[in-house]
């Protein structure tokens, strides 16, 4: 019986002892294990959240060098277009362009220009007045070369008589200046 009681002993000693290793084991992972984990987790959310404002402004970036990359090539577009338009301080070459075609084509010609009133814009609207006489394959080619010229120019009326040996043609057109 002696064995016996030791036997309860031992064995109640082992139970014991497993049961004060397992208790001692979930204190561990409580203070342990599971402190780190949420510390863990708590990183790894602001980590998430550093990622996705890093992408935010890596977009931002993308879009701010595209955007920078548009306007260098609208500058150099508005150059172009900037052309377009009649210096008032240029309004004489445009006028000695357009008699040196006339010129060149056998044509005679007259020019009025007229200014509009409205000037709020920067831009001024002009309206050309413009009278031509000659042959009919010099007034074709007239026409071609004003068609040519580097100015936008907006044909309102163009009248072509013919009269016994010329034609005679008469061109209302606004354009714009600056």
């Amino acid at each position: 019986m002696k064995n016996l009681a030791i036997k309860v002993n031992n064995k109640t000693k082992i139970i014991i002892s497993s049961l004060a290793v397992i208790i001692l084991c979930v204190v561990a992972y409580y203070f342990a294990i599971y402190n780190s984990l949420q510390a863990i987790k708590e990183t790894e959310d602001k980590i998430i959240v550093q990622k996705i404002e890093q992408d935010k402004k890596y977009s931002e970036s993308i879009s701010q060098k595209q955007l920078i990359g548009k306007m260098k090539m609208v500058e150099s577009q508005l150059k172009k277009v900037d052309s377009i338009f009649i210096n008032k301080d240029r309004m004489l070459d445009f006028v000695t362009t357009i008699e040196g075609i006339a010129a060149a084509n056998k044509v005679n010609q007259t020019i009025n220009i007229s200014d509009s009133a409205d000037k709020s814009s920067g831009f001024s609207k002009n309206i050309l007045n413009l009278a031509a006489k000659g042959n009919y394959k010099n007034i074709l080619n007239f026409l071609e070369d004003l068609e040519s010229l580097n100015y936008y120019i907006n044909i309102d009326i163009l009248d072509v008589q013919k009269t016994q040996e010329d034609i005679f043609m008469n061109i209302t057109a606004e354009f714009y200046g600056k």
